[in-house]
């Protein structure tokens, strides 16, 4: 995943990255009709800098393992309904701050390009 940011930008505490773990229907790659929508797995969140200050192993390349969170019920439909119509429903939930865990975890490293 290339994320066209300068590195440096990323490195500041009011920065979140957000991943979704999503499967596509069996008919979006079989080249059938487009399916209406994906099935939402789970999700995960990356702090590049924690809010206190303090920078995390991205500096030096490293693997961070995130935890994955279960999507609420009715939590997409429900956050974004309250949400600014331009903001992702995965934000409205991560906003929530009520995070289920998922029972899996996502490895991600972050380097400059």
């Amino acid at each position: 995943l290339l994320v066209d940011e300068p590195f440096d930008r990323l490195l500041h505490p009011d920065v979140v990255l957000l991943f979704e773990v999503v499967d596509y229907p069996s008919a979006a790659l079989g080249g059938g009709p487009a399916p209406p929508s994906v099935h939402r797995i789970a999700w995960a969140f990356l702090r590049p800098v924690a809010q206190s200050g303090a920078a995390s192993n991205l500096h030096r390349q490293m693997p961070v393992r995130l935890q994955l969170y279960r999507h609420q019920v009715g939590g997409l439909g429900a956050a974004a309904a309250g949400a600014e119509e331009r903001a992702p429903a995965l934000w409205a939930e991560f906003s929530q701050g009520r995070h289920l865990p998922y029972p899996s975890t996502l490895y991600v490293t972050a380097a400059s390009v």
